[in-house]
């Protein structure tokens, strides 16, 4: 029996990623598959590994611009880059916390934005990540061979491709292997999971946890249909704006804005994974940590892609206000809007937990980062052989296995 499509899917959006796996499986080389990051061996020193990633905004960047012309307001605009940098710095769940190499891709239709305007603020982005990776210690302590390196990229004029535009980073790092996070997760595992939402210790606002889960479902489920009659190139026939919402419009139940509440920078989840690599390691229980997972596309399903045959039964807590709005709105199911929101998780740590260790250094990372964070379950034999499968109990039933 097909299973139904979620309304992410239907606008044609696939969360868990599935068919790009298919298409390139067999041809991306990958000597860790168990792990969150590609990882190979170091083509310099064979008892080293590198990896490369790329990843973007996604459609945030439509709302960003959209908040700009409705306002005139520039001040989110420098999000854009940052946020494709924290999904991009998801290598750190690999273990890399050494140097980093950073580049930028921005394809834009200077016919229907400001060029000059996103060129600069994408640069005004990436010069805060650097700074905030520098001044939280992302990279390893020692500098002189330590150190996040911009090497610019490319600017694309795509007029006939992009309605507006698109901001996506590389990162490559490499480092020695016996630093990796094999994802090689075991029956029996805990699961833990840091907020996504709240203020951490480094943010500057209140966070709604949106991140960059299914922003286009969210931009035009929330937002007022004027928006597409008065700047059409910012959306599509199959995906009108359709909300009830303006842009600036303040809602009680979440305490700030539509715009805060989508807009908010995605937490910069690398620096609690580093400091989690960090005081394992100096505890001498590195080893217990047997993955680390950002809960980006595929929400709280994306645990799937780390280890071989598990079964992941987590229990979460209620899901942040934003999201119950999304839901309210859009009367999704909660079982769909789970496979396309973290709903409050925004990163997840696996691993074996006798003798509380690896719980005692996520509680005080915690404390210290002031992120919450909970235990959110345990791992089990999946009851499809080499395949993982998502349970998903919350406060109104169980979704799943996904």
């Amino acid at each position: 029996m097909k299973k139904k499509q979620s309304q992410y899917e239907r606008l044609g959006v696939q969360s868990d990623k599935s068919s790009v796996k298919e298409a390139f499986a067999g041809s991306v080389e990958n000597e860790y598959p168990n792990a969150f990051v590609n990882i190979v061996t170091d083509a310099w020193d064979p008892s080293w590994v590198m990896t490369k990633h790329g990843d973007g905004n996604g459609s945030k960047s439509v709302t960003h611009w959209l908040y700009y012309l409705a306002t005139g307001d520039e001040k989110y605009l420098k999000y854009d880059s940052a946020d494709a940098c924290a999904m991009a710095a998801d290598i750190v769940a690999g273990g890399f916390t050494g140097t980093q190499v950073l580049t930028d891709t921005l394809d834009i239709n200077g016919n229907n934005v400001d060029k000059e305007l996103i060129m600069a603020n994408i640069r005004k982005g990436i010069d805060c990540y650097r700074q905030l990776i520098s001044n939280w210690g992302i990279l390893s302590r020692d500098e002189r061979i330590n150190r996040m390196n911009f090497l610019g990229g490319e600017t694309a004029d795509l007029t006939d491709q992009v309605g507006s535009y698109v901001i996506n980073v590389d990162v490559f790092s490499r480092m020695d292997r016996f630093d990796v996070i094999t994802g090689n997760v075991d029956p029996g595992d805990s699961i833990f999971g840091f907020s996504s939402g709240g203020q951490a210790h480094w943010e500057d606002m209140e966070n709604s946890g949106h991140m960059l889960n299914g922003s286009t479902r969210t931009r035009t489920g929330l937002l007022l249909p004027e928006y597409g009659k008065r700047f059409p190139y910012l959306t599509s026939k199959k995906n009108p704006f359709r909300g009830p919402f303006k842009i600036d419009q303040y809602v009680p139940e979440l305490g700030m804005t539509i715009a805060q509440a989508q807009l908010c920078p995605t937490r910069q989840f690398a620096i609690i994974m580093k400091m989690v690599i960090d005081e394992l390691k100096n505890a001498g229980h590195f080893d217990k940590l047997h993955a680390i997972v950002l809960n980006t596309g595929g929400g709280l399903t994306k645990c799937k892609h780390v280890g071989s045959g598990i079964r992941y039964v987590k229990e979460i807590p209620k899901p942040l206000p934003f999201f119950q709005l999304i839901k309210k709105v859009t009367k999704e199911t909660w079982c769909n809007m789970f496979k396309t929101y973290n709903n409050g998780i925004g990163a997840e740590f696996i691993g074996d937990n006798t003798g509380g260790h690896l719980e005692k250094i996520i509680r005080y990372v915690s404390e210290f980062s002031q992120v919450v964070c909970y235990k959110l379950g345990r791992c089990y034999v999946s009851t499809e052989k080499g395949k993982n499968e998502v349970v998903i109990k919350h406060p109104l039933g169980i979704c799943g296995p996904y």
